[in-house]
């Protein structure tokens, strides 16, 4: 399936990047990884226009996005309209699976 990188009114889609780790420790790469995977779907997709990226540290998959302290600011009204997609390395990073996903919780 092909992603759009154009928003409905033909102007650049303006991403927000979420980047989420569970135990945030010294050994941990995790949100270093996002942020080097972010990069390289930033220059495969150069149309689009980086708003912000959110880091959430010791936040586990099972809270809901609304009450992550760096993403749940930006899903709310005032914010809303300043982003048109959300990025994530991978579907983890917004909740623990697809079920968490589709029952509304995430």
């Amino acid at each position: 399936m092909r992603r759009s990188t154009t928003a409905d009114d033909g102007r650049p889609l303006r991403v927000l990047a979420a980047c989420r780790i569970s135990n945030d420790d010294d050994s941990s790469s995790s949100l270093e990884r996002q942020r080097e995977k972010l990069q390289e779907w930033l220059h495969d997709n150069p149309h689009c226009t980086l708003v912000h990226v959110t880091e959430d540290r010791s936040v586990s998959g099972a809270v809901d996005l609304k009450d992550r302290p760096e993403l749940g600011p930006w899903l709310a009204d005032g914010k809303r309209d300043e982003w048109d997609a959300v990025w994530v390395s991978t579907q983890d990073r917004l909740g623990r699976d697809d079920l968490h996903l589709r029952s509304g919780t995430a």
